[in-house]
């Protein structure tokens, strides 16, 4: 019975790694992505957000393969639903944004647009970053993930 235990937490500990790496991946590279969004050029700013955006769909794609571990489906949800709002914000206010620019150049005023649009990108991530964090830390109290750790 031990041996089931702590075989099904090992299972369950693999299942978790890669859903929160690949969601880290996404989440550490805003940092990035704001840096390009502040540095004032049209261009890099176009071609940072769709690449930035083709990295969400990817980790989308990769994290919805993962399926429910043993019918539990919190930590895949909650995931997708952190990795769906990066993907929604920036379709739906950075790409429109920065195409209505005509120059490469952004002037003072655009730059405080990015600015604010980034800022309340952040603001509105809290959400759905607290439900992964929960739901990080239920999978790993319910499967006992810090056993294995001893």
């Amino acid at each position: 019975m031990l041996f089931s235990c702590k075989e099904k937490a090992e299972r369950a500990k693999v299942y978790h790694d890669a859903i929160v790496k690949a969601t880290a991946i996404v989440t550490d590279s805003v940092i990035d992505y704001a840096d390009v969004i502040h540095s004032g050029n049209r261009t890099n700013s176009l071609v940072v957000t769709e690449n930035y955006l083709s990295l969400i769909l990817r980790t989308m794609d990769s994290v919805n393969a993962k399926n429910n571990f043993e019918g539990d489906s919190a930590l895949r949800v909650s995931s997708l639903g952190l990795l769906g709002f990066y993907k929604d914000y920036i379709r739906q206010n950075f790409i429109p944004y920065f195409s209505t620019l005509s120059a490469d150049s952004l002037n003072e005023n655009e730059l405080l647009i990015a600015d604010s649009l980034h800022r309340k990108m952040m603001d509105d991530e809290v959400q759905y970053w607290n439900n992964f964090n929960n739901a990080e830390k239920d999978f790993s109290n319910t499967y006992d993930l810090m056993s294995l750790e001893e």
